[in-house]
C-alpha cells in the first residue's frame, strides 16, 4: 500500500481533481446559459420599444383629432406636422424617451376625400418607427383614423353620417319658364352628374344629363304649374320659381288610333276625352271600333290633353277589359298604338 497515492485528503473533503472537474463543468453550464440571458434581454427590450411606438402613434392620432378643419385641410399640413413647434409642440418628426436612448422616427399622411372637390373627411395616418437597439431590427407602428368635415355632419345625427362622395344638387334656374306639355327646358345648377330624377310639380319627367351643371328635360304630360326638382342620392334641390304650364289653343288636329295583337283580337270601342278643360269633353259619344287593319281617326281636335280609352275582348268573347293612354296634342297631328296582346 506504500506505493498508492491517497485520493482524498480526508473523509469529508474534495480531492484537487474533483474540485477542478467541478469548476470546469460549472463554467461550461454558465457559458451555455449566457445566450439565453442575452436573448431574453433583447426580447424584453424589443417589446418595450414596440409598446412605446404604439403609444406614440396613438398619442399623435389623438392630437390630430384636436386640430381644426382648416388646419387639417391646409395645403401645408404635411410640412406643418413635421415641425416640433406646430400646434404647441404636439407633433414633429421624432420622439425621444425621457431619460432613454434612441430616437423614434414619426411620419404622417393626411389624405382629403374626395380630393377633387370640397372634402367630406380626411384620412389621417401616423407611422412611428423604433430605433435599432442591441441589434434588434426596427419596428414600425401604424395607426389610421377618419376625421369628418364638421359641415358634412348633422348636429343632431347619432351617430354622425358616413362620409359621402356625392355632393347635394343645387338648382339655380331654368329656361324657358312657361310652356305646354312637351316643352324642352334647360336646367342649370350643380351636382347633376349623379342625378336620379327630375320632376315638374311632383310629376316625373324624362331628362338628359349634359354636364354636372346642366340638364335638359321635357315638361311631362299631366304636369301642372309648379316648381321643378332635381334629385340625386344625397338630396333633392327645388327651384325658387315655378314653371307655368300653358294650354295651346291652336288647331284643329287629328288623332289616329291603331291596335295590334293579331286577327284574334278586336277592339270593342275607343273613346277620346279632352281632360285639360272643365268640364271634360268627350269627343266621340259613339265609340269608334278600329281593327288590326283599319285605324280609327278623330279629326278637328283642338290642341290639348286627351285620355284615350280602348275597351276590348280577346277573340270578341269573355269579360271586357280596357287600356288607356294620355296624349297631348300641341302643334301636330298625333298617332298612338294599343297592343292588345297584354
Amino acid at each position: 500500500m506504500n506505493g498508492l497515492r491517497a485520493v482524498r485528503s480526508d473523509a469529508r473533503g474534495f480531492s484537487m481533481i474533483e474540485l477542478l472537474v467541478t469548476i470546469v463543468l460549472a463554467g461550461i453550464i454558465f457559458a451555455g446559459m449566457v445566450p439565453l440571458f442575452v436573448n431574453a434581454s433583447k426580447a424584453s427590450s424589443g417589446d418595450k420599444t414596440r409598446n412605446i411606438a404604439m403609444n406614440v402613434a396613438q398619442g399623435r392620432i389623438e392630437s390630430l383629432q384636436l386640430l381644426s378643419w382648416s388646419q387639417l385641410t391646409s395645403a401645408t399640413i404635411q410640412t406643418d406636422l413635421q415641425s416640433s413647434t406646430f400646434a404647441g409642440g404636439l407633433f414633429g418628426s421624432t420622439y425621444t424617451v425621457a431619460g432613454g436612448s434612441g430616437v423614434y422616427s414619426v411620419t404622417y399622411a393626411i389624405t382629403p376625400m374626395p380630393s377633387s372637390t370640397t372634402p367630406n373627411y380626411v384620412q389621417a395616418t401616423v407611422h412611428v418607427t423604433t430605433p435599432s437597439l442591441r441589434g434588434s431590427p426596427p419596428y414600425t407602428a401604424t395607426m389610421t383614423t377618419i376625421i369628418l368635415n364638421p359641415a358634412a355632419t348633422g348636429s343632431t345625427s347619432t351617430p354622425a353620417p358616413s362620409p359621402s362622395a356625392t355632393p347635394a344638387p343645387t338648382l339655380a334656374g331654368f329656361s324657358p319658364s312657361t310652356g305646354p306639355a312637351g316643352t324642352s327646358v334647360t336646367l342649370t345648377g350643380s351636382g347633376f352628374l349623379s342625378a336620379t330624377g327630375v320632376s315638374f310639380n311632383g310629376t316625373a319627367a324624362t331628362y338628359t344629363i349634359v354636364s354636372d351643371t346642366q340638364i335638359t328635360t321635357t315638361s311631362p304630360i299631366g304636369a301642372t304649374s309648379g316648381k321643378i326638382s332635381v334629385t340625386n342620392p344625397t338630396d333633392t334641390a327645388t327651384s325658387a320659381s315655378s314653371f307655368t304650364v300653358t294650354v295651346p289653343t291652336t288647331g284643329p288636329y287629328s288623332l289616329t288610333v291603331h291596335v295590334t295583337g293579331g286577327d284574334w283580337v278586336r277592339s270593342n270601342g275607343v273613346t277620346v276625352t279632352q281632360t285639360n278643360v272643365t268640364p271634360n269633353f268627350t269627343d266621340t259619344p259613339t265609340p269608334q271600333i278600329p281593327t288590326t287593319t283599319t285605324n280609327a281617326v278623330w279629326s278637328g281636335l283642338p290642341a290639348g290633353t286627351f285620355l284615350v280609352t280602348c275597351n276590348y275582348k280577346v277573340n270578341g268573347t269573355g269579360s271586357p277589359t280596357s287600356a288607356a293612354q294620355t296624349v297631348t296634342i300641341t302643334n301636330a297631328n298625333q298617332q298612338i298604338t294599343f297592343d292588345l296582346t297584354k
